[in-house]
């Protein structure tokens, strides 16, 4: 499974909202499947984006 956006929760007003990230755990923990990340803060978004890129220098090590 893969999911865009990893957060957990975001603040409100009145509470939190359940973000995808939330979600993907609990689909994690039913069926095993370990999700996929690929955005922020994990480094695969930057090193797809990089790899799409190559015309600029790669100044990361990962």
């Amino acid at each position: 499974m893969i999911v865009g956006n990893p957060g957990i929760v975001d603040p409100l007003e009145d509470g939190l909202s359940c973000e995808p990230g939330h979600y993907a755990h609990q689909l994690a923990d039913l069926t095993g499947i370990a999700p996929v990340f690929p955005g922020t803060p994990f480094a695969n978004i930057y090193r797809l984006a990089l790899d799409r890129l190559p015309h600029i220098p790669n100044p990361f090590t990962f």
